[in-house]
């Protein structure tokens, strides 16, 4: 009887990419570049969060969907990152999400514009998330408009859009 192939195996098979590093392979692989950026994103976590759970989630995700090993390892590695800054963790209850995108959208920048609005209501924290297809070639020109996006949000919407 066969011995079905592990995870880790069929991941390599389907994209040629392995997200677990091959001992003394020389090459950086999704992990090992998530391990080396272990001590920055403990920097930027709220300490309910720790750097060994979001690169075992970010791992995960990877599993998940074969098609992020075949990304831009920085963009990849950036995306985490950003939401590492914002508390939010990818694929966990629909915090963030890590979206490959196809090469043609390099074109149009690789940043797109997010947000969360929160305001705390009765001494409850009450949030307000928004996504737009809107891309940036910067990341510094992504935050800008996200904030204007936000501010005017709330200049249209006031605390109703809290529901």
């Amino acid at each position: 009887m066969a011995q079905k192939p592990s995870g880790t195996e069929l991941l390599k098979q389907q994209t040629g990419v392995s997200p677990i590093p091959a001992k003394d392979s020389g090459k950086q692989t999704f992990a090992s570049a998530l391990e080396a950026m272990k001590p920055e994103f403990a920097k930027v976590l709220p300490k309910s969060i720790t750097a060994d759970r979001l690169i075992r989630i970010a791992l995960t995700e990877v599993r998940k969907n074969p098609t992020l090993a075949q990304c831009d390892l920085q963009s990849t590695i950036g995306s985490i990152m950003v939401g590492a800054q914002l508390a939010l963790e990818p694929g966990v209850m629909g915090q963030a999400y890590l979206v490959p995108f196809n090469q043609s959208y390099k074109d149009q920048g690789q940043y797109q514009t997010a947000g969360i609005i929160t305001k705390e209501i009765g001494g409850v924290a009450k949030e307000h998330k928004f996504i737009r297809a809107d891309r940036h070639a910067s990341y510094e020109d992504a935050v800008e408009f996200s904030l204007g996006k936000a501010r005017q949000i709330v200049d249209q919407q006031g605390d109703r859009m809290f529901g």
